[in-house]
């Protein structure tokens, strides 16, 4: 069961995926890192925040404490630096033995419940090197700066960044 809290607040889960000692793929995490202080006391928001090494299963759990859900991840397969975009449950879940991609676990999480997940969004970021380093490559830095500064824009605007997603859970309050 869900904490008390006002009507207008909103929970939004971040979930900031990859392992810092692999090169790019700790980009999610220093990004999150950045943003987690100028974010945290908007007024009428909630922000849990999780840095995690992949996505697994039992996140369906954290989800369901959240009225809204952000995703952000590398990505090697992105033309731009960046890609935000809504996801949705899969219908088809797949899930391996300790990982499981995010449309997949909203599926996951929807069969569970038996209820929609909340609107989520991922946040991809242009990756190149995941090689045992802490270093970020240069395109993966570029990417970095730009993701930043559109987390920080959306995330400002929560109320109208996640009902985009064509579900008004975020905005009905608590369930």
């Amino acid at each position: 069961m869900k904490p008390d809290l006002t009507l207008n607040e909103m929970r939004i889960l971040i979930l900031a995926v990859g392992n810092r000692s692999r090169g790019d793929d700790g980009v999610a995490p220093i990004m999150l890192e950045r943003v987690a202080n100028k974010i945290n006391g908007l007024a009428n928001v909630e922000f849990v925040i999780e840095e995690v090494y992949q996505l697994q299963p039992e996140h369906i759990y954290d989800i369901d404490m959240a009225d809204a859900v952000l995703i952000v991840d590398a990505a090697t397969d992105l033309d731009a630096n960046i890609r935000l975009s809504p996801i949705h449950a899969s219908k088809n879940v797949e899930v391996g033995i300790h990982t499981v991609s995010p449309v997949n676990l909203l599926g996951l999480y929807q069969n569970l419940f038996k209820k929609a997940p909340p609107p989520t969004l991922l946040l991809s970021i242009k990756a190149c090197e995941f090689g045992f380093t802490e270093k970020l490559s240069r395109t993966c830095q570029d990417s970095l700066a730009e993701a930043e500064l559109v987390a920080l824009d959306k995330l400002a605007n929560p109320h109208s960044f996640f009902n985009h997603s064509g579900s008004s859970r975020a905005m009905q309050g608590r369930r």
